[in-house]
């Protein structure tokens, strides 16, 4: 894999996106299929297990191929369902400054958190940097998803009293 010529990089990612876009297609189906709480679980577990792999496993062209692949899917299914849950749960006038904040919130993370791994990578190799991305992952993303889940049944108790004031 070291001596693969630059010209097919173009074509690589290019199939990569293809198989986001393609996802994304059917990430609301996909949505609907498992309910959120179990989407956010599955691309939680996606992610550390692509990481974990990809550090861990001695990859032959298979699953050099595969392994990105997964990411992409990861990639489409947490694009589409945050945008979901947050069309659900938030009110049309404020959405927009939500959503801007979400864009905000991811950005910051690229730019606080890609530079140190690409550190860790540069002094411990790029297969420990994997790893230690995998555990962050797992950490944060893990914490997250218990918090919303929280919120979400805070959110349920929430719209029933509104529910009963209603009537």
């Amino acid at each position: 894999m070291k001596n693969v010529p630059i010209e097919y990089f173009g074509f690589a990612f290019a199939g990569l996106n293809l198989i986001s876009g393609i996802i994304s297609l059917y990430a609301h189906k996909i949505d609907k299929k498992i309910k959120e709480k179990n989407v956010l679980a599955l691309i939680l577990i996606i992610a550390v297990l692509t990481y974990i792999l990809l550090a861990n496993i001695n990859a032959g062209l298979i699953l050099a191929l595969f392994l990105p692949s997964l990411y992409q899917i990861d990639r489409a299914l947490i694009t589409v369902s945050i945008s979901n849950m947050i069309n659900k749960v938030t009110f049309s006038h404020h959405r927009a400054t939500v959503i801007s904040i979400k864009s905000f919130l991811v950005n910051l993370n690229q730019m606080i958190f890609l530079p140190i791994f690409g550190i860790i990578a540069d002094q411990y190799g790029l297969l420990k940097s994997y790893n230690i991305l995998a555990i962050f992952i797992f950490i944060f993303a893990g914490f997250s998803l218990i918090h919303f889940r929280k919120l979400k049944f805070e959110h349920q108790c929430n719209s029933f009293k509104h529910q009963e004031i209603d009537t």
